[in-house]
């Protein structure tokens, strides 16, 4: 009798072969304590690309030395702290390695700091909670690419999140309370992307860069640090930001030309809303409400201030100082100044189309000489709505009621 045979249809085949090849190989789990008793010898024996799955317990510190595209991961509660024989240093090293994932875990740690990264780019800090630390929650040096995210860090007293010539940083969605340092700094890198932190309650400043350029920092918001943002860089732009009851001043440009301020707001500073000595910083659409001094301080040349608005600074709405010269400054308001509503001790500076309200002494007072005022307005003012004694400045369209020209 003839065997009937079934033959598979090509088209089968073909779809069985694509799937075999699409389907992603599968990274080697490795389970602690189930497979070790430890996290430092699951990771000295899972080869690389594996993930490290850690249930609920407290742990000793570990390290990563070498490695590339491991991942340690927490199922439950998973502390890591430091004990009296573990020494001074961080709970979690990082060091010359490549794609490492740290998620979940929690650092705390009395004995030591927290995550420190070194030589290791592409590194990634997602949802831990680190706490109760005498040094950095996390200490990011010389790694490229590095992103910190969703992780809380409080009463890391050296500092929250230390970057330090790394570049490409991606610091997002953290929130850091109770530090002593800095809540998020950078120092000797550039391109970083610092978006919708949350810092407060630190005694250093909010967000700092230090020698660090073409930085985006936006929607962040800082709530009572010494400055909240201080700047010392070139093209950093930084939009859409909060300050809130600073001890300095909200925003410090104290070094370095082309920086970009748009649309943040800056609430109860101690000192000055805005503070720039740098050059070439463009201030535009930002709100500083009852600054104790004044509510924008410029000192460095060249400055384009647009469209601000500055509502009962405790001294000067806008001050231009001797520094200032070659600024412009258009459309910006300032309401009830606590002294005068405009003083401009630069020469050379363009000013068009601002408006003072109810200014406690002048609304325009002009120390400096050879500015231009065009279509300018101060009304209600304790002083008078001009007061000019510098030389040769020209008028334009202005309406003043009171001067002394």
């Amino acid at each position: 009798m003839r065997r009937v045979r079934h033959a598979v249809p090509p088209v089968l085949i073909a779809a069985l072969a694509f799937v075999a090849l699409a389907a992603p190989a599968r990274a080697d789990v490795v389970k602690v304590p189930k497979d070790f008793d430890t996290i430092q010898e699951a990771i000295d024996n899972a080869p690389d690309d594996s993930e490290i799955r850690v249930s609920s317990g407290t742990y000793a510190p570990f390290v990563i030395d070498s490695r590339t595209d491991l991942t340690v991961r927490a199922k439950g509660k998973v502390v890591i702290t430091a004990g009296p024989g573990d020494g001074a240093g961080e709970a979690i090293r990082v060091l010359s390695s490549t794609g490492i994932t740290l998620s979940k875990l929690r650092v705390d740690s009395p004995q030591s700091g927290g995550v420190f990264v070194s030589v290791s780019p592409g590194t990634v800090i997602e949802k831990m909670r680190i706490s109760n630390l005498p040094g950095f929650g996390v200490r990011i040096v010389s790694s490229a690419n590095v992103r910190v995210e969703k992780t809380r860090i409080e009463n890391a007293m050296a500092g929250g999140i230390d970057v330090v010539s790394s570049a490409n940083a991606q610091i997002l969605r953290n929130r850091i309370a109770g530090s002593e340092g800095a809540g998020i700094a950078f120092s000797t890198t550039g391109g970083a992307i610092v978006e919708k932190n949350r810092v407060e309650d630190v005694e250093g400043d909010g967000i700092t860069l230090m020698s660090a350029n073409d930085c985006a920092i936006s929607k962040n918001k800082v709530l009572r640090a010494d400055t909240a943002y201080h700047v010392m860089g070139d093209d950093n732009e930084l939009e859409k930001n909060l300050a809130l009851d600073s001890g300095d001043s909200g925003f410090f440009v104290q070094s370095g030309d082309a920086n970009t301020l748009t649309k943040n707001k800056v609430v109860r500073a101690g000192l000055f809303g805005f503070h720039s000595v740098g050059s070439n910083t463009d201030v535009i659409r930002n709100l500083v409400v009852k600054s104790v001094n004044d509510s924008y301080h410029l000192e460095g040349p060249n400055h384009v201030v647009d469209d601000n608005k500055a509502v009962r600074p405790g001294s000067d709405g806008y001050v231009v100082l001797a520094e200032g010269t070659g600024s412009v400054l258009t459309g910006n308001t300032v309401t009830k100044a606590g002294s005068a509503g405009f003083w401009f001790q630069a020469s050379g500076v363009t000013v068009t189309g601002n408006r003072s309200k109810s200014a406690a002494e002048n609304g325009f007072d002009v120390t400096g000489d050879n500015n231009t005022f065009t279509n300018n307005r101060a009304k209600g003012s304790g002083g008078l709505d001009l007061f000019d004694t510098g030389d040769d400045n020209t008028y334009n369209d202005n309406v003043f009621k009171t001067s002394n020209l």
